[in-house]
């Protein structure tokens, strides 16, 4: 029998992300057979979250795979900050949307998306404001 190979889901790290934001998600997801979550940051620099967990970034925005199956954005104040360098991760969304995969964003990385020309996320955006 030949073994699939896992998909995977790439989590946007970066300094003063909110690390409880993706645990649930990252650790259902890595625990199956069908998903490999890997971090990406703008560089490949250890990232200090608001909890103080330092975490080693997989990828860099600049080397992160080809093809990956979903994105996930999770929150922290930096989104909310133009001047945090935050919009480096645009050119990554971009491309995510263009592959066809899965781009979700949570708490303050759902209104960076919507602000950003995510369509499907400015209409869910615009009906809770």
């Amino acid at each position: 029998m030949q073994q699939q190979s896992k998909k995977t889901v790439l989590v946007y790290v970066f300094n003063g992300f909110a690390d409880w934001e993706g645990s649930y998600v990252s650790a259902e997801l890595n625990q199956t057979d069908a998903f490999a979550v890997r971090t990406v940051a703008p560089d490949r620099a250890p990232k200090r979250s608001m909890g103080g967990i330092a975490v080693a970034p997989d990828y860099a925005l600049d080397d992160a795979p080809g093809e990956f199956a979903a994105l996930l954005l999770i929150g922290g104040n930096a989104w909310l900050d133009p001047a945090s360098g935050i919009d480096a991760v645009v050119p990554l969304v971009r491309r995510a949307r263009a592959q066809g995969a899965l781009v979700g964003g949570i708490c303050n990385a759902a209104t960076f998306l919507a602000e950003h020309g995510s369509e499907p996320m400015r209409r869910s955006w615009r009906a809770t404001r």
